[in-house]
């Protein structure tokens, strides 16, 4: 599933960039992943196949409207951009895609939001990461979603300037040790539990295969349902 692929390739980047104590950037992804964490529970609530389906061509969509824009801003060509949009159009008439595809612009032509999530579509309810959140009775994990913002939006960019005794501005280091033991703990849940959904989903006896991995974070998954009070972001 591309949804899973993504979110563990978010965690690859987190634990790279916590072993080298650049807590602040991994925070940014962390609340990457937990993006596609909530999305990938969505998907797995109800019909799983349909909704798999539908992030793809999301995907898909997405690409169509930058390459319209790298167009605009001349960073494509017409040529190179109509090329591209015209094979994702092609595959978006793929009678498996042809319905999820009107089903999401209608969506967002009905309501007038060119960039509404495509879990809308499927959930009217479903406006926003915090409306969807409380639709898969995960409020708790919203809950570290919200202060991990701040950092993805630039709301704390003044932390990163420091200014010298001459009165200069400067970059303060990247390197900062806080946090950086909850934050890779905080992935790995999120990695095993969503590797447990898609694998328990397609496979039997998959727990075979990750061994002694899968049963450290197990632990901690179960955990994870439960208690967010120690987890505080600096």
């Amino acid at each position: 599933m591309m949804l899973l692929r993504e979110l563990l390739e978010t965690h690859d980047a987190v634990a790279i960039l916590s072993e080298k104590m650049a807590t602040r950037p991994a925070q940014v992804n962390l609340r990457a992943q937990l993006e596609s964490y909530l999305q990938l529970s969505f998907i797995f609530m109800n019909d799983t196949h349909e909704r798999a389906k539908a992030y793809h061509v999301d995907s898909v969509l997405k690409k169509i409207e930058l390459y319209k824009y790298m167009a605009s801003i001349n960073e494509l060509s017409r040529t190179q951009s109509d090329v591209l949009i015209n094979n994702l159009e092609t595959m978006l008439s793929n009678a498996e895609y042809i319905k999820i595809r009107d089903l999401i612009r209608n969506m967002r032509a009905k309501h007038n939001q060119q960039y509404a999530p495509w879990y809308k579509a499927y959930d009217a309810n479903a406006k926003n990461l915090k409306e969807l959140a409380n639709i898969i009775n995960r409020d708790d994990t919203y809950k570290l979603y919200g202060p991990l913002s701040k950092y993805a939006h630039g709301f704390m960019a003044m932390e990163g300037v420091q200014i010298d005794s001459d009165k200069t501005p400067a970059i303060r280091p990247l390197r900062l040790p806080l946090n950086y033991v909850d934050i890779l703990n905080i992935s790995g849940i999120l990695s095993a539990d969503s590797i447990r959904r898609v694998y328990s989903y397609y496979c039997t006896n998959w727990q075979n295969s990750f061994g002694l991995w899968y049963n450290f974070w197990s632990s901690e998954v179960e955990k994870f349902d439960h208690d967010f009070s120690a987890i505080k972001f600096l």
